[in-house]
């Protein structure tokens, strides 16, 4: 079968059985291990929402560092050429495709191939190849354009599906789970499944807005989601729940991991200032811990139940845990 067949062939048939919501991630692996076997070199795809957005390495194939997953794709490099211009670049021995930064990401050769992928005449995104070919530029521009232009049709509306549905689940301030991913979390938790919810509120969070504007505490507030989004574990949901009010869903968790849990958060945050203008600037939290199912019966009452402890916790002083012990049913 001819692989140009095979390409089509395999990109309708992964978006015709799984949800458009989640299509982008198999059809973009699919793409960059097919187009990493056709040329003899790893490959990464890069991709935007938009014509003139941010781009960012979405997916590696195999031989590649999986970290590099979320790297921004810098307009000024190789790959950034492909994607402004919209047209091939081969990039020379002495020359990297993207410039990787972080001292612990794996070191690659010079050389490369970026490949522009386009729908309706705009660039969304670019076939990334870390080295030199062995075929030749010629053919191995030629192969990877053609998957492009093959799988470009499916892969770009998937990858827009799947940001608008993130963008919808996702704190705009934060980048963290919104109200309504927390609310869904709980709906769903198995009946009698363990879990624990730490609800969180920055301590005189008006004080810093009043003194050092709103800028100020926006940077206080993704300083929170940073902190958070690093001590949990993978299963655990860190979300922004209110202005300046978080929530983190423990699946899983019994009363004592949730109340360990939350106190390391609160050590963390309060031993961790955030730097503005060249100063630190000290944050505490007041913390409010419910588990389910002992001690509160009905997982829809686990909100409140964690609610009511937290302002117990700003009423006894603030910058400490309270865990519910209510029997609420």
């Amino acid at each position: 079968m001819p692989d140009d067949v095979l390409a089509s062939d395999t990109a309708n048939h992964i978006a015709a059985n799984i949800s458009a919501d989640a299509s982008f991630e198999p059809l973009a692996f699919v793409l960059v291990e097919r187009c990493a076997a056709r040329v003899l070199l790893p490959c990464a795809l890069v991709m935007r929402e938009r014509p003139g957005a941010q781009a960012y390495i979405t997916t590696v194939a195999g031989g590649l560092d999986n970290r590099m997953v979320g790297v921004e794709v810098s307009l000024d490099s190789e790959a950034g050429r492909a994607l402004t211009d919209g047209l091939p670049v081969v990039s020379g021995t002495d020359e990297k495709v993207i410039a990787l930064s972080r001292g612990d990401r794996r070191r690659y050769t010079g050389g490369g191939i970026s490949i522009p992928m386009a729908q309706g005449g705009s660039v969304y995104g670019a076939i990334l190849a870390f080295g030199v070919p062995s075929m030749g530029a010629r053919e191995a521009v030629a192969l990877l354009s053609e998957d492009a232009r093959k799988f470009g049709p499916v892969i770009i509306p998937a990858y827009l599906a799947a940001t608008s549905a993130r963008r919808a689940d996702t704190d705009e301030l934060t980048g963290l789970a919104n109200r309504r991913v927390l609310n869904r979390l709980i709906s769903r938790n198995n009946v009698g499944e363990r879990a624990s919810l730490i609800v969180i509120d920055i301590d005189h969070f008006k004080s810093v807005n009043d003194t050092f504007g709103h800028p100020t505490g926006d940077m206080a507030l993704r300083h929170i989601a940073r902190l958070l989004r690093e001590a949990v574990r993978p299963l655990d949901t860190a979300a922004r729940i209110g202005g300046e009010e978080f929530a983190v869903w423990l699946p899983g968790a019994d009363p004592a991991t949730g109340a360990e849990v939350a106190e390391r958060l609160r050590s963390t945050i309060e031993a961790t200032p955030f730097r503005h203008q060249g100063q630190e600037r000290a944050i505490t939290i007041s913390v409010g811990v419910a588990s389910y199912p002992t001690p509160i019966r009905a997982v829809e009452n686990l909100m409140g139940a964690a609610d009511t402890a937290l302002y117990t916790a700003k009423r006894a002083g603030r910058n400490q845990v309270v865990a519910s012990r209510a029997q609420a049913s």
